[in-house]
Parts: C-alpha cells; structure tokens; sequence
C-alpha cells in the first residue's frame, strides 16, 4: 500500500498477506497514526507470523527504484525446547490463560513506534509439537517445525498463565502431568 505526499511517497507492507481484514485507506494514513486488527486464531495451525515495514518520503520521480521496506516483527514466537528425552515421551502441551482474540496494532509516524492493545480474553492454546521419543536434548519440538509455530501478540502475562505438560515414563508406562507458572 502506498500514498503520494506532496511529490513524495510513503510505503507500508504488511506480510503474509489476508491476515488483516480492513487494511488502512489513504485517509487513515494521512493522520498521524495508523491502525488495524489482528485476531489470533484460536487454531494454532493457522498462526502466522506478522511482519509489518514503513518506508516514508521516497521519492517518486520515473527511475523505477526499488522501495527499501525494513520489516518488524509485531508477533512474538513461541516455542519449546527438550531435556534429556531417553525415557520420556510428551503426550501433551498446553499454555494456559494467556489473552488470545482481537488486537490492535498502532503505528505512530512521528516516533516510527508500533504499539498494540492487550485482548482481555484468556484462552488455552495447544502447539503442535513433534514425537519426543529419543529426542536429543536441546530438540525444538514447537515452533518453526513444518508451519507448527505458535504466534501469540507480544503481551503482559496474566499471574495465572502456565504451561502445562502430560508425559509418559517409557520405562514404567506411568503417565504424569506438571505445569509451570509463566506469569
């Protein structure tokens, strides 16, 4: 997207494409901030990164010069890492009371800054993760695995927020849970 300015142009990309419903209009752009909402699938498979850039005052005479777009993550990454994973398996993984849903993202043109709201819902997620059996230690088991990243809007962490893990013994068969408080 892009508006002309007095002779001049100014650039916004947001990436992937289609993850924003209502992308700004000129009229948006030409105050001082810009805004739009994201919500966060409660599917994880479906959780993209979102990546915004601003290039402001190009000028647009005929040379045909490429716009040089600078992008900035607005999603923070989750993901997990495994210990010594010889005799355990992971059955299941949760985060628990996270704020998940609708949030709007703002970017200042005078300060070049993007800020967002905070979703007053909390939601549980569950990543994908791979089959733990035999993991050597230090294997990522969600995030950046075949699309299975989770994707969570850069938040301020409830006091309840935890992690939650089901594994089972392979020595023994016994499955057993335990949790982790993140908040």
């Amino acid at each position: 997207y892009y508006w002309p300015q007095e002779g001049l142009m100014d650039f916004m990309a947001i990436s992937p494409t289609g993850v924003v419903s209502i992308m700004p209009t000129a009229d948006d752009y030409n105050t001082n901030s810009v805004s739009f909402d994201y919500t966060i699938a409660d599917d994880e498979s479906l959780h993209r990164d979102l990546m915004t850039a601003v290039s402001t005052g190009i000028n647009n005479g005929v040379t045909g010069d490429p716009v040089p777009l600078n992008f900035k993550h607005l999603l923070a990454s989750v993901r997990f890492k495994v210990g010594d994973m010889q005799f355990i398996k992971i059955e299941s993984l949760s985060i628990n009371n996270v704020y998940g849903g609708t949030i709007t993202f703002s970017y200042d043109k005078d300060t070049d800054v993007w800020t967002n709201t905070i979703p007053t819902t909390k939601k549980t997620y569950y990543p994908d993760f791979v089959d733990t059996s035999g993991l050597p230690t230090e294997s990522e088991i969600a995030g950046n695995i075949n699309n299975a990243t989770l994707f969570m809007g850069p938040q301020t962490l409830p006091a309840d927020a935890e992690i939650c893990v089901t594994y089972t013994a392979l020595l023994t068969g016994e499955t057993q849970s335990g949790s982790a408080n993140i908040g």
